[in-house]
Order: structure tokens, then C-alpha cells, then sequence
């Protein structure tokens, strides 16, 4: 019997060395949205180092014979055998699949309040500043998960030097998708309504005036990561007869992107059609304009899908994410002036991560 195991373990490792070899590399997984590893380039300094051996490794366990066949039936198992409710720190409720942010780290909350404030001592001194915060779609769960402490962050963040704006009560478990943690376009009317109040620009256009275009296969991050069977959701971006003609400037690239990549739509995120993903700077230029004002948007990946659905109140939008670049290089390539609107829009998962901010 045991001679029988034995024979049986080392032919199965043989197998899996022998499909190794044989079976073609896979460059991305899909599931996990992301690029897998390359086998490493040789050198003596990084196998003395004991560097190369973990690179090495690394890729093994990319290039895995089935490799997503065992995530799904490890999967399976710790939910089905082992009675677990969350897989890789995502649970599913309604439907809804949702990512444990835990801990909530209150440094962060205070670290993000001087960041707004050295962004607006150095450029934005005499400019109507405002400050609105996207809830993490575990705020609206009620399963009892450990979640972020939401009232001390919000309270924290009403402590600077200039006007909060609260979301919060302007959206709901549905305003988000059901694989994905971002916000869905089509749900964000009361979100823009309550900004227009605030910061006083017209809407002249509203959601009957929008053309519906969507993408019916949208699975978002938190479905591969789990490795559940869930159901796509419906990715719908809403567009104006003038959005071609507007000027949209990607000065990461150097060059003009659309509004709406819909290349994005078969990519590993389909959620990059708006705006075409994540991008340091873009300036928005809206020759159609119903109004000559100017906003400035500092923001994270939710500002992507709303932006679209301000340009119609805005001549210039710029849109500035400074997790990829320091602030204090902003004046070399943007002139801000007295006139702007200023708003930064972040998530409660950038917040609680604010270091990330630079």
C-alpha cells in the first residue's frame, strides 16, 4: 500500500514537472487581473543572493499545470467542506460580492486631511475648496463583518479647512456593482445633484439627455478573486451627442485619448473604458460647455465614471490623481487660477491608505 502511494506521488509529480514544460506559458491571468510572472534572466549575483531561487518560485507558482482548476476547487472546499463565509477576505451577500477593509487605521484619516491641506496652502489659497468622501460598498452591508470605523473617519476629514460634502446618504448597496468596488455611472444622478447644490453649477442636461451604451459581460475584481461563480454585471456609460468633440488630454502619455476607450471593454478591466483607467493628469476640454467654469478634481479610480456626467457644467476639467506623482510638481505642467472650483473626491479605501497619496 505504501509502495503503491509512493509511485503514485512521484508520478504525479513527474506529470505536473512534464506538463510544465510542455504546455505553452500563459502571459496574464484573467481571473486575478493581472500580468504572471516571466521566468527570471540568470545571473550570480542573484542566485548567490538567494534572489533568483525565489524568483524562480515565484513563477513556478504562476505557471502551475490547472493552476486556476486548484483555486476554484480550493475555493469550493473552504466554502462547501470547511462552512467558510468569506474566500481571500471576500464574502457575498444579496449577491453583492464585498473585500474585508479592515483595519481601520485613524493616522491615515488625520495623514489625508494635512495632505488636502498642503495641496491647497501651495496652489488653491483663494479658491472655494470642497472635500467628498465615497463610502467602500461595505458600508451598506449589514452582515456583521468587521468594517472601517466610518464616523471617526468622517469626522476627522470635517476637521479641515474647507467644505465637506456628504455622500453617503446619496447612494446605496445598489450604486455599486455586484463583481466590482466601484460605483455604477447610471446610479450617480443623486451624487451630482447633491455636488451641483454645493458648488453651485448648473445642470442643464440630465439623464434623459444621455445615450445608454453598456457592456453585458463586466466582471470585476472581487469575482476573480474569489474564485465564485457569480453572474456579470451590466457595465453602462452614459455619452452626449458632443462628448467626440471634446478635447481630452492625457499629458501622462503626451497625447489625446476619448472619453470612453471602448478598446478597455475586452481588456482585463473593462471598467478603464472610462477615461481609459488610471492616469496622473488629464485635462478635459469642453468646447460645448453650458457655462465658462473650471473644476479641478483631485481623485482616485471612482472620479473616472463621474466626471463624465459634470463636463456638461464645466469649459476645463482637471483631473489630478496624486497616487502616482508628488503634488509639487503640479505647477509645472498646470496653471490653476482664483476662478477654479476645487474638489477632491476620494474613497474611504484610499483614506484609510492615505500614505499613498504623495
Amino acid at each position: 500500500m505504501k509502495r503503491t502511494i509512493l509511485i503514485s506521488f512521484f508520478l504525479l509529480i513527474v506529470s505536473v514537472m512534464l506538463l510544465s514544460v510542455i504546455m505553452t506559458d500563459e502571459t496574464i491571468s484573467v481571473c486575478e487581473r493581472r500580468q504572471l510572472k516571466e521566468f527570471p534572466e540568470f545571473t550570480w549575483e542573484e542566485l548567490l543572493a538567494g534572489d533568483y531561487a525565489l524568483k524562480v518560485e515565484s513563477y513556478l507558482l504562476d505557471h502551475m499545470p490547472f493552476r486556476e482548476n486548484f483555486r476554484s476547487f480550493k475555493a469550493w472546499s473552504e466554502s462547501n467542506v470547511f462552512a467558510k463565509t468569506d474566500i481571500n477576505d471576500i464574502y457575498m451577500e444579496d449577491g453583492h460580492l464585498f473585500k474585508m477593509q479592515y483595519p481601520y487605521k485613524p493616522e491615515m484619516s488625520e495623514k489625508f486631511v494635512e495632505y488636502i491641506e498642503s495641496v491647497t496652502d501651495k496652489y488653491f489659497e483663494n479658491n472655494n475648496v470642497y472635500v467628498g468622501v465615497v463610502p467602500d460598498k461595505n458600508y451598506y452591508s449589514f452582515n456583521g463583518y468587521l468594517k472601517l470605523n466610518y464616523k471617526h473617519m468622517i469626522d476627522t476629514v470635517k476637521r479641515g479647512e474647507y467644505q465637506y460634502i456628504e455622500l453617503f446618504d446619496t447612494l446605496s448597496l445598489n450604486s455599486y456593482y455586484k463583481t466590482d468596488l466601484h460605483w455604477k455611472q447610471e446610479t450617480l444622478w443623486p451624487v451630482v445633484r447633491r455636488l451641483s447644490d454645493t458648488l453651485g453649477f448648473d445642470m442643464k442636461v440630465g439623464p434623459a439627455d444621455y445615450t445608454i451604451n453598456t457592456y453585458e459581460a463586466f466582471y470585476g475584481a472581487y469575482a476573480g478573486q474569489s474564485t465564485r461563480n457569480t453572474e456579470a454585471d451590466v457595465l453602462t456609460f452614459l455619452s452626449l451627442s458632443y462628448f467626440d468633440e471634446l478635447k481630452v488630454m492625457n499629458y501622462e502619455k503626451a497625447s489625446e485619448i476619448s472619453i470612453y476607450n471602448k478598446e478597455h471593454l475586452s481588456n482585463l478591466d473593462a471598467y478603464d473604458v472610462f477615461l481609459s483607467g488610471a492616469c496622473a493628469l488629464l485635462e478635459i476640454e469642453n468646447p460645448n460647455a453650458s457655462s465658462d467654469m473650471e473644476l479641478v478634481i483631485f481623485r482616485d479610480s471612482f472620479g473616472s465614471s463621474i466626471t463624465p456626467l459634470l463636463i456638461d457644467s464645466y469649459s476645463k476639467i482637471i483631473m489630478i490623481d496624486t497616487r502616482y506623482f508628488p503634488y509639487e510638481y503640479l505647477g509645472q505642467f498646470i496653471e490653476f487660477n482664483a476662478g477654479q472650483d476645487v474638489l477632491f473626491l476620494y474613497s474611504t479605501l484610499v483614506i484609510n491608505n492615505s500614505i499613498m497619496l504623495r
